[in-house]
This record gives C-alpha cells, sequence and structure tokens, in this order.
C-alpha cells in the first residue's frame, strides 16, 4: 500500500501497474461512474489509461499523506489526504479512504471512497479561465 501511495506521489503508472494483478478491479464511486470513469476499472492496463494516462493533476504536484492504515485478513484500509494542482492549476486537497484486497504480494481489488463531486467542482473551476 505504501507502494501504491509512492508511485502516485511520483504519476508512475508503470510503478503502479507492478504492484496490481493482471485483472485488478478498482472500484470507483458511483458518482465518478456517472462521470464516465467504467465502474469497476477492470485490469491493469484499464487502470493505467484511467488514471494516469490522462491528465486530471500536474506532474510532480501530488502529495499524499497517509493518515492510517488498517489491516485484517488480506485486506488493508488507508485513510489518506491528497494535495495536488489540478491539470488547469487550481489547488486540489481531498480526503480519501481506499480498501485494497490482496492476492500475495499483488493488488487485486480496490474500493475508492472520496467526495467525488467536490473533485470534479474543482476540476470545472480550473479549467474555467481567470478573470482579468
Amino acid at each position: 500500500v505504501r507502494a501504491y501511495y509512492a508511485a502516485s506521489d511520483a504519476s508512475d503508472g508503470a510503478a503502479v501497474g507492478a504492484l496490481v494483478t493482471d485483472e485488478v478491479k478498482w472500484w470507483v464511486p458511483q458518482s465518478a461512474a456517472a462521470q464516465g470513469i467504467p465502474r469497476p476499472v477492470v485490469g491493469r492496463e484499464q487502470l493505467i489509461d484511467s488514471f494516469w494516462r490522462t491528465a486530471r493533476y500536474r506532474i510532480g504536484s501530488r502529495t499524499w499523506t497517509i493518515e492510517r492504515l488498517i489491516t485484517g485478513g488480506d485486506c488493508v484500509a488507508a485513510q489518506a489526504t491528497l494535495t495536488a494542482t489540478m491539470a488547469g492549476g487550481a489547488p486540489y486537497t481531498n480526503q480519501y479512504v481506499y480498501v485494497f484486497r490482496f492476492e500475495g504480494s499483488l493488488v487485486a481489488e480496490v474500493w475508492e471512497y472520496l467526495d467525488t463531486a467536490y473533485f470534479f467542482q474543482q476540476k470545472e473551476s480550473s479549467e474555467r479561465p481567470l478573470p482579468i
């Protein structure tokens, strides 16, 4: 889980890909699915295409702060805060909870919880031209 956050901080989709199974399932919140993100995102390549080949944040601007990790069986729950700069230039901070399910040492499934309405509100505001 810590390796996932480090790879995400580095905007390194290939490193994330090395941490997941070939058929990983990533469950985005339902409100994200309403924005056109598949639910679930299935497979390593679709995961990388959906989250690391699209410019949601400026490269090098992401910083994850892990608040806590909770382990049980084959799962790890992570509460974390993301601070970044949106692709359009707006600052972004949001709190997340992820539940990672492992098969051996690889992530097989992830459930993602965040305020997606806030994410898309920030994205839209960063794409508006600034007043002169």
